[in-house]
C-alpha cells in the first residue's frame, strides 16, 4: 500500500484542472473554493450551481470529454489535476498525460489512478486542520473528523491569533529567545490552554513568557 505524507499547499490564484462537471467534480470544488484557486472545469455537461459559479466568475468552463487532455495541460499549466466525473475509459488517458508532465492527480474513488489524496479539513478563521484517515471506510473517516472537530476549542482562533504577536512582543521587551526555548514556550501557552479549554488572559500569557525570559 503507497505511503502518503500529508502537506499544505498553497493554493491561491494557482491553475488547478477538473475534470467532469457532475455531483463528485461539485463536491472537489466546494473544497477548494475557499481557498482562491484558478479552477477550471473541463467536462460536457455540469450541473446547475456548477454553471453558476462560471457566471459569477468562480471558475472558467471549457468543453471537454477528457480526449483533449495533454492540449488543456499544455495551455493551462496545472498545478494539480483532478478527475471526478468522467467516463471510465477516459481516466487511464488522462492520468498518464499528466504523470507524462510532471502533473499530481487526483482521481475521485480510484487510489490507483491517483497520487495525492484528498483529506478531510477542518477549517477554522485562523488555521485548518487536515484529516487523513487513509485506507479507513468513508463512515470511519467522517467519524474521526467529527470528532476532531469536537474536541478543538471554540477559543483557540483567539488564542493562535493572540500568540501570532508573541515574537513582536519579546522583541520589544528586549527578549531574544533562541528558536528552540520559544518553541517551548509557545507548547506551554497552547498545552494549557488546551488543557483548561479557554484561551488564556494576557496576565496568564504574561506570566510563562516572563518564565522564560527570565531563564534566558
Amino acid at each position: 500500500m503507497a505511503m502518503y505524507y500529508p502537506f499544505y499547499l498553497n493554493i491561491e490564484k494557482r491553475p488547478i484542472l477538473i475534470f467532469g462537471g457532475g455531483s463528485k467534480a461539485y463536491e472537489k470544488i466546494e473544497k477548494l473554493l475557499p481557498y482562491a484557486p484558478a479552477l477550471t472545469v473541463a467536462a460536457e455537461k455540469v450541473t446547475p450551481t456548477i454553471k453558476r459559479y462560471s457566471e459569477e466568475k468562480k471558475l472558467t468552463l471549457v468543453r471537454s470529454n477528457g480526449s483533449d487532455a495533454q492540449e488543456l495541460i499544455s495551455r493551462l499549466h496545472p498545478v494539480l489535476v483532478i478527475i471526478a466525473d468522467v467516463d471510465d475509459s477516459k481516466i487511464a488517458g488522462i492520468f498518464k498525460v499528466c504523470r507524462k508532465n510532471s502533473i499530481e492527480v487526483h482521481t475521485v474513488d480510484k487510489r490507483e489512478f491517483s497520487t495525492f489524496l484528498f483529506p478531510s479539513v477542518i477549517r477554522r478563521k485562523n488555521f485548518s486542520v487536515a484529516v487523513s484517515t487513509f485506507g479507513a471506510s468513508p463512515a470511519a473517516a467522517k467519524w474521526v473528523r467529527e470528532y476532531i472537530e469536537r474536541a478543538l476549542p471554540v477559543s483557540i482562533d483567539g488564542m493562535l491569533e493572540h500568540l501570532s504577536t508573541l515574537r513582536q512582543t519579546l522583541a520589544e521587551r528586549g527578549a531574544d529567545l533562541k528558536s528552540g526555548r520559544f518553541a517551548t514556550m509557545y507548547r506551554e501557552i497552547v498545552d494549557t490552554s488546551l488543557n483548561e479549554n479557554r484561551m488564556l488572559s494576557a496576565v496568564e500569557m504574561g506570566q510563562i513568557m516572563a518564565k522564560y525570559i527570565d531563564e534566558a
